[in-house]
């Protein structure tokens, strides 16, 4: 759904600097927007000049350009006063401000006063400029090279400004990359950010939060039988392949791997060594890399290239294929990893299956889950996979909702990147055109916007 978004900007250029790929982005999402600029700077001789920038805004972009007044602002109730006028006329969803702790005084006292002004405005993002202090973002929004292509050529606008070092294309992008790997989104190279401080009221969390797509998500629906297949494709060796291709749930496929026997005549049998305990049934294909430390549990197949790092614990019935990884301090219990994976350092990973060339960032929790390839969890994010009142979970498979035979924690479909810090309910399925942004959570088909 549309939402009627305003932007609060102390000067022309101080909204497009900070939000400049949100704005953009918004406009692409179908939103309604204004910018309203506060004042034209400090110096009346450049007012004229800044006053022509704004109209070549306004003559170049589908987007509402205020102003309010020309001169700086010097009284805070006056600017309250003006500032929930503009307000209530516009009647925003969202309200994008300037951060309080500045050391450029109009940014100060429009931040106090917007704030203020717009208090009963559901969702806030406070945006920080160059004259920012003190500034520790809870959310990003990520941005692409288009959209930072965009944002360039929007500021380009603001032709006074140009001699001013970080509005010159190449500290515009430094920027938004510095942004873009602080949000820990830079696995396919590096990704733009701009980043916020958010800020939602209480009383309006339950509609206010939720991100609604602007259309229908499409779901992939060729995805399971082609990682039905996948799967398949691995144990081979130790199940026929219709057993697999003919089950209908994910947690089914899951649950298959409690029946495995992995003994074959590649592999061999590994023994315990002084450091690194071994019980029950464990194979190990010429080339697979053990640790000095750790404790494996079978039954357990390794295959050639496969790598346990050191103080790893690795519980079966587990297999991991050819180039997968498991890191330092990580503990992998009943799951199947395909050719590629690599779970990276401290990682809880219980009952799941991963496929190609996807990744698990240090720190996270994951439960009963169905990861596609070439996927990307980013550190911290946890997927539970239990309810709290015990019962059966939920899960959504695309866009239809069945009850599982116990736990479960999400579907994921190939290609997709979490942020840091995303949580994710049991039963919940994403696909890639699910727009993440870190700390998110995660619920069904749907996301709510950073906590």
């Amino acid at each position: 759904m549309p939402e009627r978004v305003l932007f609060i900007s102390p000067h022309p250029d101080d909204v497009e600097f900070a939000a400049g790929m949100t704005l953009l982005s918004r406009l692409d999402q179908g939103d309604t927007i204004k910018s309203l600029v506060i004042c034209l700077g400090n110096n009346p001789a450049e007012h004229d000049t800044r006053e022509e920038e704004i109209n070549q805004v306004r003559e170049s972009y589908p987007y509402e350009v205020g102003l309010l007044d020309r001169s700086a602002p010097d009284d805070l109730h006056a600017l309250i006063v003006k500032l929930e006028a503009e307000i209530k006329a516009y009647q925003p969803d969202v309200l994008y401000l300037p951060f309080g702790e500045d050391r450029h005084q109009d940014h100060k006292i429009v931040s106090e006063a917007a704030s203020i002004a717009g208090r009963t405005v559901a969702n806030r993002f406070y945006y920080c400029t160059p004259s920012t202090k003190r500034f520790e973002a809870t959310n990003y929004f990520i941005g692409n090279a288009e959209l930072l292509e965009r944002k360039i050529s929007l500021l380009a606008c603001f032709f006074s400004q140009r001699a001013k070092a970080y509005l010159s294309p190449n500290e515009i992008k430094a920027y938004a990359q510095t942004n873009g790997r602080n949000a820990l989104l830079y696995s396919d190279g590096v990704h733009y950010a701009e980043p916020y401080i958010t800020q939602t009221l209480d009383f309006a969390r339950n509609t206010a939060t939720r991100k609604t797509p602007a259309n229908d998500l499409e779901f992939d629906q060729s995805f399971l039988p082609r990682a039905y297949a996948r799967v398949a494709q691995l144990l081979a060796p130790f199940v026929d392949s219709e057993h697999i291709t003919g089950k209908t749930y994910p947690w089914e496929i899951i649950q298959l791997l409690g029946e495995q026997d992995f003994s074959n005549s590649v592999a061999s049998r590994v023994e315990s060594t002084p450091g690194l305990r071994i019980e029950g049934d464990v194979y190990a294909e010429p080339g697979a890399k053990l640790p000095l430390t750790g404790v494996i549990q079978g039954p357990v197949y390794l295959c050639k290239n496969a790598e346990l790092q050191e103080y790893s614990v690795v519980m079966g019935p587990t297999f991991i294929a050819s180039g997968a990884r498991v890191g330092y301090h990580s503990s992998v219990r009943a799951c199947l990893l395909a050719p590629g994976v690599q779970i990276g350092q401290r990682v809880d990973l219980t009952r799941a299956i991963i496929l190609d060339n996807s990744m698990l960032s240090h720190g996270n929790t994951v439960g009963d889950s169905f990861i596609g390839q070439d996927c990307w969890l980013a550190g911290k994010t946890d997927v539970a996979n239990l309810r709290v009142d015990r019962r059966p979970v939920k899960a959504n498979i695309g866009p239809k909702r069945y009850t599982t035979n116990g736990k479960y924690g999400a579907t994921i479909e190939d290609g997709v990147k979490f942020p840091a810090l995303v949580v994710m309910l049991p039963g919940s399925y994403v696909t890639p055109k699910l727009r993440l942004q870190i700390r998110d959570l995660v619920s069904g088909n749907r996301v709510h916007k950073g906590r």
